[in-house]
Order: structure tokens, then sequence, then C-alpha cells
């Protein structure tokens, strides 16, 4: 245990030096991604931005080989239930199919196309969503509940 806490302190210094860094933005993000997928046993990272009007665009992503992610959806594809089930009392999302998963939950699993999901939605001051963070095909689920804390507090710099 000591030493998973360890692992995990050193992971989350060099997250923050790199935050910090002078790097442009699309590097920290790219990189980030990258390290939390690997650290968290991740295979699929993304970020999604809004235009605004209509359209969600995926900015970054990492393990997209297969091309399940869009590379853009309208906002009215995403429904009000999906919306509405991701951003419950502000906190990410996650879901991974097995038998007890609502239609709701399995809806969203197949938007994005994968059997698991970590997912964090930002959103203006007037209660749009502008856009999220999110992460896929975890191979153990404890580690998806593990991360929720760090993905929000790196939400939270992407919303910068």
């Amino acid at each position: 245990m000591i030493e998973k806490n360890k692992s995990l302190s050193v992971f989350l210094l060099h997250f923050l030096e790199r935050l910090n860094g002078c790097e442009s933005i699309e590097k920290k993000i790219t990189e980030s991604l990258t390290d939390i997928c690997t650290f968290y046993k991740f295979k699929k990272g993304f970020v999604y931005q809004t235009d605004g009007f209509r359209y969600f665009f995926l900015k970054e992503t990492i393990g997209n080989e297969d091309h399940s992610l869009k590379p853009r959806f309208e906002m009215s594809e995403m429904t009000k239930i999906h919306s509405d089930r991701m951003k419950v009392k502000n906190r990410p999302f996650y879901a991974s199919r097995n038998d007890d998963n609502s239609l709701v939950d399995i809806d969203v699993l197949d938007f994005y196309g994968t059997d698991s999901l970590l997912v964090r939605q930002f959103e203006d001051s007037e209660g749009k969503i502008i856009g999220f963070i999110g992460f896929g095909r975890i191979q153990l689920l404890s580690r998806m509940r593990n991360c929720k804390p760090f993905i929000y507090c790196w939400g939270r710099f992407l919303k910068k």
C-alpha cells in the first residue's frame, strides 16, 4: 500500500510540474492524457470541446486507433437524459458494462463505443456543457473509482 501511495505521489508531482510548465496547452493535454492512460491503465483518453453553437469536436485523443470516437457530433445527439445522467451532482460519470447497468448507462457506453467509461463534463457560467474529458476501456473498475478525484482536479485546469 505504501508503494502504491508513493507511486501516486510521484505521478501527481510530475503531473503538476507539467501543468505549471511553459509548453503549449496542446502539448500539456496530449502528454497528460498519455500519462493518465498509462498510470491508470486506460486504453483510451479524449477531450471534446464545443463550438458554442451546434457541434462537439474531438480536440485530443489517445488510443483511438479503432476510430470508435466520433471526430464531431451534434449537441442534439447527446440526449437530455444522456447529459443529465452524466452530470449528476456535478461529479464524474463512470460505468462499466455489466448486468447491473441501466439502459441510460448502456446508451452512454454505446455512444462512446466502449465497455467502460469515465467522463467529466465542463459547463459555462450558464450551466451549458462546453466540453468534457473522458477515459475508456479500463481493466479494473476499482482503478476508475480511484482516479475520479484526480480527473475532477484536471478538469478544473482545462476549464480555465
